[in-house]
Order: C-alpha cells, then structure tokens, then sequence
C-alpha cells in the first residue's frame, strides 16, 4: 500500500498534488443490534455523501471487514488491513454514535501518525471525554440532530478544513525522507538476520514479526509507523544506537 515517491522530489510532489485527500470512517460495528446497524449505516452512508461533495475518498471498513458480512476475515487481517488503510489517510472520521473499541484503537493510529480526526457525533450521543479531549484544541467536534441534516453540515465542515488537512498530508510526507526501511533492512543484513530471527530477538510485548518487519522496510515511515519504543528495541536487537537506525547515511557499523 505504499505512495512513493515522497515529496522531496519534484515528481513526489507532483504526485502529491494531484492525489485526491483520502478519508478513513471509524465506527461501531461489532455488537450492534439490527436497528443500531441501520442507524450507523445511514449516518455512514450521510458522511460518504459529503466526502464525495467535498472530492474526498471515504474508505469503510464495513466494505471488507464488517465483522457481519465478512466474519471470514481472520482477525490479524482485520488488524493490519484496517491499520495499513488508517495510516494511508489524510483524515479520520469517527462517528461516535455508539461505543466501539476498534474505533478507538483507530484514533490511537491516527492520533500518533499525526493525521487530523474529525468526530462525528448525534447530540445525544455522549462521547467520551478521552475522544473528544483528543480533538478539543482543534475544535473538530462536529454534532448533529437528524441524519438528513449531517451530510449538508458534515460537507460544508470539510470544505473549509481542506486546507488544514491537505497541510498535514504534506507535512506527513516529509518523513519519507528519513528512509527507515531502508536503513532497517540495510543493518539487518549487515548483521545477517532473516526477519524472523531478528523479530524473535524483540520482546513479544512489541508486537513485532517477521511481517511486521518486511512492511516496515517496504513502506515509508509515514505508513509504517512504527512507535518509540519499538524503534528502541530494534536498535538494541541490532546492537546500533537509536540514531544510526533513523539515519539516511549508509554508515554500518
């Protein structure tokens, strides 16, 4: 799922430009009840409307991975398929019409991958502070009353955040720089390490395997992401410091 190249170059940034914004809906859909499906859906499908108004591509996990029309989805799929896809967009909706752990997983993608977070929420509905202090200083809290009333506020919201949002993209995109990827596979090698050998020198807590490991040198940092701490251990694993395994000079040690 990689967007390369990075706009550090003059084609990288023309690719950028031209690149429609892409758009991520997070939303409760594990444990609904059929009239709570139907109503998720149909503020879904208002929230897509306004995408489309505003030339914005939606993606919705419902569409490959809704646990009830696709329960042959293994969870490792789930997991990666629907992180990989939050970390390729320049913005996360969250309606927060109903409570959803896998939602608030994908805050935590997008919050820590520095991607803005627009939440959508009835005003009824009551959001928990912990979302909704996430966005706070933004102000991208966005309540509605009726369903048929969302798409027109949703798309005229969207329209005057295009510029913030296609500012953060960019800014994103200037990671591709620091070529982690490259450099990880560079010194694992040096070190004659398969992946799966190096993942196993990592503490299991880091979530770490040998797939992990292939994304995070095929994708730029942008996509892949990986936290500090995970950084740490792999500098430790390949007995580097910290900032040989951030560095863009092939300089093995």
């Amino acid at each position: 799922m990689g967007d390369s190249p990075g706009p550090g170059t003059p084609s990288g940034q023309a690719a950028l430009e031209s690149r429609p914004l892409r758009a991520y809906l997070a939303s409760a859909l594990t444990g609904l009840d059929d009239v709570e499906r139907e109503q998720i859906f149909a503020a879904s499908d208002a929230i897509a409307a306004a995408c489309s108004a505003t030339r914005i591509e939606l993606y919705q996990p419902r569409a490959s991975t809704d646990p009830v029309h696709h329960p042959e989805v293994a969870d490792r799929v789930v997991y990666r398929t629907d992180r990989e896809r939050v970390l390729a967009s320049d913005l996360l909706l969250y309606l927060a019409d109903r409570p959803s752990t896998g939602a608030g997983q994908e805050l935590v993608f997008a919050h820590e991958a520095m991607i803005p977070i627009a939440v959508v929420a009835h005003q009824q509905a009551r959001v928990s502070r912990m979302v909704t202090g996430m966005v706070s200083d933004q102000g991208w809290l966005l309540r509605y009353g009726e369903v048929n009333q969302l798409e027109e506020r949703l798309a005229a919201f969207l329209a005057a955040q295009l510029p913030a949002i296609a500012t953060a993209r960019t800014a994103r995109w200037r990671s591709d720089a620091v070529g982690f990827g490259t450099r990880l596979a560079e010194l694992r090698r040096c070190r004659q390490l398969s992946r799966e050998r190096l993942a196993g020198a990592l503490p299991p807590t880091a979530g770490v395997d040998a797939e992990t490991l292939a994304g995070w040198e095929r994708e730029p940092a942008r996509l892949s992401n990986p936290s500090l701490l995970q950084l740490i251990a792999l500098a430790e694993a390949l007995e580097v410091d910290l900032g040989d395994l951030l560095s863009n000079r092939s300089r093995l040690p």
